[in-house]
């Protein structure tokens, strides 16, 4: 019983370092930057900071923003439609989406136009990035996965490259 109390008294007394380090791990990164909204409202404010007024309530968990900005724990991002604005970091996480923005996109079983389509993706779908190479994004979409022109992507930079 003693070995259960002291591995929770450790686990305890560690966990707010491993949420600190969790964190850190999200800033000072070089600016610009790709994020993800973190919840399914998130306020757009016109400054850093709660003082600040609501100008938008963005509705869309897991949409791909450009952090802009870094200002103490508040991210300037800009999203897809063109708003810019204040939110606060935890509203924020570093996975990789991205947002379709071609109409009817078909999703390659290799990055190739001459691979087999495993689906075809509308406009404004979110999809999660698990590769990119120069000119192809390797995209995982429920229970599809496949290949698609970087070029028809929000949520990569053009020279972007990472597995």
């Amino acid at each position: 019983m003693k070995y259960y109390a002291f591995i929770l008294t450790v686990f305890l007394t560690l966990a707010p370092f491993t949420a600190q380090a969790q964190e850190a791990s999200l800033d000072n990164l070089p600016l610009p930057r790709w994020a993800v909204l973190a919840a399914k409202e998130v306020n757009l404010r016109t400054g850093p900071g709660k003082r600040y007024p609501i100008e938008w309530v963005l509705k869309k968990k897991g949409l791909p923003v450009e952090i802009r900005q870094e200002f103490d724990s508040w991210r300037l991002i800009h999203e897809p439609d063109g708003a810019e604005g204040w939110v606060h970091r935890t509203m924020l996480s570093s996975v990789r989406n991205v947002l379709i923005q071609s109409k009817d996109q078909p999703l390659y079983a290799n990055p190739s136009t001459d691979a087999r389509v495993t689906a075809r993706l509308q406009v404004g779908v979110i999809a999660h990035a698990e590769a990119c190479q120069p000119e192809w994004c390797q995209l995982e979409v429920e229970n599809y996965s496949g290949w698609v022109p970087k070029e028809i992507l929000w949520g990569i930079y053009p020279k972007e490259i990472f597995e």
